[in-house]
Order: structure tokens, then sequence, then C-alpha cells
């Protein structure tokens, strides 16, 4: 007889997944993760720390375990500690710099340690923009002095928001729409996930999985992680294989749920 077990984590992406368009924690959502808090509670994003911190449901996340931030670049704890970091190398970093062309990019953001934040734009409204405005967050329309700051505070990862197609051959990166996460060789939120799971001693099948998008797909598709109970939000991966499908963040409470009282 096969034994049912419970579920133990759920590992969520944010914008798309658990956060809505208008940048809403669904009421049912929140309500489940306080009812359940002797379940872990995990965010998967390409957020930096600072920025996963100005979503909605970031207070009700676990404290008491790293969260992957910076597209697995780093495994943080909400409070700021770093329990793994994966650094661009500065190879990489060089690579990079040669290849951005400023005309078509519309900014470029990273986090040193998931406190401070660098910015890059010709853009005055990028200054203003709700997820940098009021962060300690450094601007730049110098690119320069912005490729400075990435060798004096070496990122995990480096978001650009390009105008048009950008080709950053040789370098590791995951593209969405006009945002690509470059990341150190190899390194993503699957990389992540699976060294988080090692380390909290989570057997696969008792961790849900909640995405949307394809920069998710490090974890859907990696190979160690094919037993992770996964939901799938939205219609952007229709090809992608899931064990649910939800139409909005406003369905996945009640999957989730489902899954907790019955496993």
């Amino acid at each position: 007889m096969k034994v049912r077990k419970s579920i133990k984590a759920v590992i969520m992406d944010g914008d798309g997944s658990t956060i809505t368009q208008n940048n809403e924690l669904p009421k049912s959502l929140r309500d489940l993760m306080l009812k359940n808090r002797h379940v872990k509670w995990i965010m998967a994003t390409g957020r930096s720390l600072d920025l996963l911190h100005k979503t909605p449901i970031a207070q009700y996340l676990s404290d008491d375990v790293p969260h992957i931030v910076d597209g697995g670049g780093r495994l943080m704890y909400l409070d700021g500690r770093s329990w793994e970091s994966y650094f661009i190398s500065n190879d990489d970093l060089r690579k990079f710099h040669s290849l951005i062309n400023p005309d078509a990019v519309q900014f470029i953001y990273y986090s040193s340690d998931g406190i401070k934040g660098f910015c890059y734009s010709m853009e005055d409204n990028t200054l203003n923009d709700a997820k940098f405005n009021g962060g300690n967050v450094k601007f730049t329309k110098n690119l320069k002095e912005f490729e400075t700051w990435t060798f004096n505070f070496p990122p995990t990862k480096i978001f650009v928001n390009a105008k048009h197609e950008l080709k950053l051959d040789g370098l590791y990166y995951n593209v969405n729409e006009n945002n690509i996460d470059v990341t150190a060789q190899n390194i993503n939120k699957g990389s992540a996930c699976l060294k988080l799971l090692e380390k909290l001693n989570l057997k696969h099948d008792e961790v849900i999985f909640v995405f949307n998008d394809k920069n998710d797909l490090p974890i859907v598709e990696h190979h160690s992680l094919s037993q992770l109970i996964k939901i799938k939000v939205g219609g952007a991966l229709p090809n992608t294989i899931c064990h649910y499908s939800v139409s909005s963040p406003y369905d996945v409470a009640q999957v989730v749920q489902q899954l907790i009282d019955v496993m």
C-alpha cells in the first residue's frame, strides 16, 4: 500500500504565478499561507531580495529558510543573510559590457547583496519606477560608471530591460519577452532549487512548485526535479507538462489547499 506523503513546502514564482498583474496577492492565497505555517512557503524569483521585499507576498513567506532570488544566483533568508551566492565571473562581466549597446536597453539593474541596488538608464522614467523608487538604489546615466560598479560590487545576476532583441553570445542568460537575466554559467532557478531541497532535506514529491513563465523552466525541466508537484498558472507555456493547470493567481490557493489536505 502506497503511503501518502504530506506537503512540506510550496516553492512559488512571484509575478504572474502568485502575484497578479496589478501587483496583488490574492486573499485566498494569503489566508492559506497564514493558516498553514507548518508548510515552508518559499519564493523562487528572478527578483533580487530588495525587490522581493517590495512585493505583497514577501511578508507571508517563511523566514526560517533561504529563498531563491536573482534567478538562482542567490539563496537568501528574508533578513538579508546569504546562504549561497554564485557571482558572475570577471571574464563574463567584461564580455557583457562589450556586448551592451546603450541604444538597445531601457535600463540595466542588479543588486550586489540583496540590499543595495545599482541601475543604469538614460530614461528619466526609470528613476521614478515604483520598484526602484524609495529603495537603496544608485542610479547613473553613464554606462562606464555602471561597468565600474559591477566590478567593485559584483553581481550574481544582471537584469536587462531591452528595447529590442539583444544577443549576448557566450554568456549564460534567460530571455522572457524584453527582459534578460544574465547569471553565472549554468546557474538558474533549477540549480538553486536542487541545492535548496538538499539543504532542507526535502523529498521532491513533498514539494509543490507554482510557475507561469519561461524563466521557471529550469526547475520544471530539470531532470533531477521531475518529482516536484507542478502547478502551471496561465497560458504562456501551453506545451509544458504539469500536474495541475489554473487560469490565474486567484486560482492557485484552491489547488494547493486540496494538495495540503489530501496528501
